[in-house]
């Protein structure tokens, strides 16, 4: 399962601003763009506003393909009723002209920026503040980290889960190194940050989500305190794998170790890494029959596969029950035992795609001689991690044997 997370604070803002060359405007009637967003803000209605979006339309510090998420969640959770908005001014650029505009609602006035195109399009609405962060990591100094760890867990649906504890809280969580950073279940964690969330998983868009302050997470004698965690409905996974899921376990979590993962005796075993990625327990319990190296593409590791004699670059993700080819691949293959599923990802959407079987799929030295694959449009990972990604592969991959894996290295096993 894979995103990224772009943190956006809805938080109006409040500042008088005097630009230069800028003159009062005359009143009379609003562009037709300001008027749609306003009856888009009264009625939570996106589609009202989504037209006058310029192609051009971006929110600062915002990737540009989940500005229009970032403004829809904005739309459908805005917390005032707008009853009157007054141009105070407008400055004709180059290009675009920009609006200085007066929100009124009773007695609470907000002065928001508002950009137009030349054909009346909004090319930037300023209407909340963002920021480009990521929630507050944990305070290391003040975790634990074992230097060996052995944690059981059980298979739901083809998917790990294990038990941790956040604040004296204890559930399964879904180990899922697709995932940037710890999630939270919203249905158990629900936040009182002013802070909202927007990111992309492998079925479209996230949205809805926030930040939940995290004072202790417990998984064994791995603890981490002090630090913030993403929240998002993941009831649809619950559903999916029929058993409450309190959150995800992700690659933030599972970075400092070598992880070795024993689908057999469905264990998963953490072995702490030095800063040079070197194994400071025993390790013989993790002697590879072979190395194969990797890149990394934001938090995924990328490896090289072959099929068919050409290079296949795919990610490695734990939460993937069944292996993605993206489908521009599917022109020159040819699945065998061929059926129709959904895919459903991080994103609570939905999609009914093909899948098949690979003969002669390679990863490393192993050529497997069938795995199961859906072909999916993943061409938004690929634009998220700017990096070239044609696939993915889970567990239809790691549960075939004993596999570890070291990020400080770049490095996945093939143990013995």
């Amino acid at each position: 399962m894979r995103f990224l997370i772009v943190c956006l604070c809805l938080v109006c803002t409040a500042c008088n601003m005097n630009h230069k060359g800028e003159e009062p405007a005359k009143q009379g009637e609003l562009p037709a763009a300001i008027s749609a967003l306003q009856e888009a803000l009264n009625s939570h209605n996106y589609s009202q506003i989504e037209s006058f979006l310029d192609v051009e339309y971006q929110v600062p510090g915002v990737p540009a393909n989940l500005a229009g998420p970032v403004l829809q969640q904005v739309v459908e959770s805005y917390p005032y009723h707008i009853d009157t908005i007054t141009i105070q001014s407008k400055e004709h650029g180059d290009k675009n002209t920009t609006y200085q505009v007066e929100f009124e609602s009773g007695d609470n006035k907000r002065k928001h920026t508002l950009i137009l195109s030349p054909n009346g399009h909004f090319v930037e609405i300023d209407i909340f503040r963002t920021q480009s962060q990521q929630p507050k990591e944990p305070q290391m100094q003040e975790s634990t980290l074992p230097v060996q760890m052995t944690a059981p867990f059980i298979l739901a649906n083809n998917l790990m889960l294990t038990e941790a504890t956040v604040n004296d809280t204890t559930g399964y969580f879904l180990v899922d190194s697709g995932a940037p950073s710890l999630i939270l279940n919203s249905r158990y964690f629900i936040s009182a940050e002013n802070i909202s969330v927007a990111g992309m998983g492998v079925s479209g868009a996230i949205t809805n989500s926030s930040v939940y302050p995290v004072q202790e997470f417990a998984w064994g004698s791995y603890i981490l305190r002090d630090f913030q965690a993403i929240t998002m409905d993941i009831s649809h996974i619950e559903s999916a794998l029929g058993k409450p899921i309190s959150g995800l376990i992700s690659q933030q979590q599972l970075q400092p170790f070598q992880v070795i993962f024993d689908y057999q005796n469905q264990e998963i075993t953490l072995l702490q890494l030095d800063d040079q990625g070197t194994i400071l327990a025993d390790a013989s319990n993790a002697k590879p029959r072979e190395v194969i190296s990797f890149s990394m593409a934001a938090h995924l590791p990328v490896i090289s596969c072959m099929y068919q004699n050409k290079i296949l670059k795919m990610a490695l993700d734990t939460g993937a029950e069944v292996n993605l080819l993206d489908d521009n691949l599917m022109e020159n293959i040819v699945f065998e035992d061929v059926q129709t599923d959904t895919l459903s990802g991080a994103s609570k959407e939905r999609t009914e795609i093909q899948s098949g079987n690979l003969r002669g799929f390679q990863v490393g030295m192993q050529t497997y001689d069938t795995m199961r694959f859906l072909a999916s449009d993943i061409s938004h990972l690929t634009t998220a991690t700017n990096e070239h990604i044609d696939g993915l592969i889970g567990y239809q991959f790691l549960s075939r044997q004993k596999t570890a894996i070291n990020y400080i290295k770049r490095e996945l096993y093939i143990l013995e």
